[in-house]
């Protein structure tokens, strides 16, 4: 009878284990931005844009600004490489979007804005073409 009660328990706690495992999987591909930083990134470079400055790294057009063309280098639970010219958000823009969890950063590159991991480089989420839809 002990024994039994033994194994059941040893059972239990495996897959329990095996379980929170899944989870921390998952969890490297939960999404942190919402529709609130979605607008923020959104609002702050329609404003920029139309007090006519781009971002560093743009091209100044006749119509506007244009973004290098570029293929998108990074992807959603990779590690960002290292040859994505990053930048880093003004100072206005990340007040906005609040502080970002212990151990990331804000980053943008080209005209995406990423989180990600200071230690992995992991890219954790992303608000794609300065926030446009």
């Amino acid at each position: 009878m002990i024994r039994a009660v033994a194994v059941a328990m040893v059972v239990a706690l495996a897959s329990g284990a095996a379980l929170a495992g899944k989870a921390a999987v998952e969890d490297k591909q939960a999404r942190f931005f919402g529709e609130r930083h979605w607008t923020a990134v959104r609002e702050f470079y329609n404003e920029q844009l139309r007090a006519g400055h781009c971002p560093i790294g743009f091209a100044r057009k006749d119509d506007g600004c244009a973004p290098p063309a570029q293929a998108r280098k990074w992807a959603v639970g990779k590690p960002l490489p290292p040859n994505a010219i990053r930048f880093d958000l003004p100072p206005a823009l990340a007040a906005k979007l609040g502080k970002p969890p212990s151990g990331y950063r804000y980053l943008r590159v080209v005209a995406d804005i990423l989180l990600v991991s200071n230690r992995t480089k992991l890219v954790v989420d992303g608000i794609l073409d300065l926030g446009r839809r």
